[in-house]
């Protein structure tokens, strides 16, 4: 017998340096954003140069174990989220864009993520704590280290942090 696990999508887990990740605000820069109203700096985030330069750094490196060939990587947005404890986010995906990154800057993850079939694994495979037919993934990610994800994939957070992440989306041209 063969096993495959056919259609894979790749995660990475990467650990961080925050003493090279400068993401400068001010309380003002905060505004109720999303549906769920948290606050973020979204859209509002002057970023500099060093930072993006590390961080392309540390990407890169992940993003060139796999087959897709790319030649550049623009940031299109980078912005921090303030979390209390009964903020959340509610199910959703970063379009227009290949590669999304969350940075725990000094929390543990919250973020549950949706099998891009999720709807359809639990119309047929509804069993609760099925391994084979998962189709929700919680990881367990300490501050300091950031999930690289595909922008398609459905997530959102739970409530119960106290303390800020670093998001962006990433753009990859051939």
């Amino acid at each position: 017998m063969k096993k495959i696990d056919a259609f894979a999508t790749p995660f990475f887990i990467i650990p961080v340096d925050m003493d090279k990740i400068v993401v400068p605000y001010q309380k003002k820069d905060f505004a109720p954003t999303f549906e769920s109203g948290l606050e973020t700096t979204f859209t509002r985030q002057r970023v500099p140069n060093e930072t993006y330069a590390y961080l392309q750094t540390v990407i890169a490196g992940a993003l060139k174990t796999l087959e897709d060939p790319w030649k550049t990587m623009k940031f299109v947005d980078l912005w921090r989220n303030r979390y209390v404890k009964t903020d959340y986010q509610s199910g959703h995906i970063h379009p227009h864009t290949q590669w999304s990154f969350i940075i725990y800057e000094d929390v543990h993850s919250r973020t549950v993520f949706h099998h891009p079939a999720h709807h359809l694994i639990q119309n047929q495979c509804g069993c609760p704590g099925s391994k084979d037919h998962a189709h929700v993934w919680h990881p367990k990610i300490e501050p300091e280290h950031m999930i690289l994800f595909p922008s398609w994939i459905e997530h959102l957070v739970l409530p119960g942090n106290e303390g800020h992440t670093i998001a962006g989306n990433i753009e990859l041209k051939v």
